[in-house]
């Protein structure tokens, strides 16, 4: 039988992520000690066997598309140069981040800056950050507001931890191969493609991004915490319609079904839904 050490050891070494997270759980101060013991071995015992069944090779053979019977991405040219302006989502659609969970950002950012448990802290901050600005006329933050925070509760100079969040956002960031021909050839064919995010981030800093990866040509990037407004709430697809002309046809492409895909179409946009790859 298996023993609770052998289990923690075996996270401990396959994913330290996950045990960084098992201890986080495991000493909850805003919990009962039997709570959070409890919750901490069910955290254990889920991230152990998707260990072991990832051991075991169950991963992707093929291409993405073959894999998950996706269309061939060139089958989406004929729909997309019937429409004006072509936006895409740029997260887990146009650019993918190589790690399990977008959270891992913020760990491996605090291992730059040498802050144990950054990854809560850093997640606790954008929570402060975001019940902050509900009070003001804006429906996202920025990356300075999450870092004023941090400034504020630990000290950390507020442009040293923005700037190694960029740096390892840089890092970790690729371009999805299966937009990449799409979006190339609709740049090349004259079609008038944005990018439009619900982020935290600069907008120099999505450029970047976008452009490392050979993303280039786009007409304009519409970021939410620049605009002040987002796909979430609709809002930030009639700023977009203001700006390009309401007399032209739109279509977004994006991952969440919600905010991509329902409230595009909500606001009299067409929507592509593209399942991202991670819950894929």
């Amino acid at each position: 039988m298996l023993k609770k050490v052998q289990m923690l050891d075996y996270i401990r070494q396959k994913s330290p992520y996950d045990f960084e997270k098992y201890m986080t759980i495991l000493y909850d101060a805003n919990q009962n000690v039997c709570v959070r013991k409890v919750k901490a071995l069910k955290y254990a015992v889920k991230q152990f066997c998707r260990l072991k069944k990832n051991e075991k090779g169950f991963g992707f053979r093929g291409t993405e598309s073959n894999e998950l019977i996706r269309k061939v991405p060139e089958e989406y040219m004929s729909v997309l140069m019937t429409y004006d302006v072509i936006s895409f989502d740029m997260f887990d659609t146009l650019i993918l981040r190589k790690v399990l969970d977008s959270s891992d950002v913020f760990h491996l950012t605090g291992i730059k800056l040498q802050i144990t448990g950054f990854r809560e802290i850093r997640k606790k901050a954008e929570e402060e950050a975001r019940r902050r600005v509900h009070a003001a006329d804006t429906e996202d933050i920025r990356l300075a507001d999450i870092y004023t925070v941090l400034q504020e509760w630990c000290g950390l100079d507020a442009e040293k931890g923005m700037s190694t969040e960029e740096e390892v956002e840089y890092a970790l960031c690729t371009g999805n191969p299966y937009w990449y021909p799409i979006f190339e050839e609709l740049i090349k064919q004259g079609k008038q493609v944005i990018v439009t995010t619900d982020m935290y981030l600069p907008e120099d800093v999505v450029r970047n991004i976008l452009e490392k990866n050979q993303y280039i040509g786009m007409d304009k990037i519409y970021v939410s915490c620049i605009k002040k407004k987002s796909k979430r709430s609709g809002k930030l697809y009639d700023i977009i319609r203001t700006d390009l002309g309401r007399e032209k046809k739109y279509i977004h492409i994006g991952d969440n079904i919600s905010d991509d895909y329902k409230m595009a179409r909500k606001k009299g946009w067409d929507a592509i839904y593209y399942e991202n790859i991670h819950s894929a």
